[in-house]
């Protein structure tokens, strides 16, 4: 199928606003998996980091969400690392 858009561009009452694709990314940390299962394993593995989660959940991150704010993709940027510059996927952690 067509892949969905790592990013997503709008133009809101403040301007341009930025938010990433859950999924998108999620298929960049499990690259060998479907979009559905690789939603499913990133959301399990940023649940599994407690502190993350934590945090995510104080910036509002709801499970159900299609896309991170800014802030919220660049809080799990610095906690796991940009997927292109990891030597594998995250198949061992789950």
């Amino acid at each position: 199928g067509v892949g969905l858009p790592s990013v997503i561009y709008w133009e809101g009452r403040e301007g341009f606003s930025i938010m990433y694709n859950i999924t998108t990314l999620g298929r960049q940390y499990f690259p060998n998996s479907t979009e559905r299962n690789a939603r499913r394993r990133f959301i399990a593995l940023l649940q599994s980091e407690k502190d993350l989660w934590n945090s995510l959940c104080s910036l509002h991150f709801k499970p159900y969400q299609r896309c991170f704010t800014p802030k919220q993709y660049e809080l799990v940027i610095d906690v796991l690392g940009r997927p292109e510059s990891l030597d594998s996927d995250f198949a061992g952690w789950m």
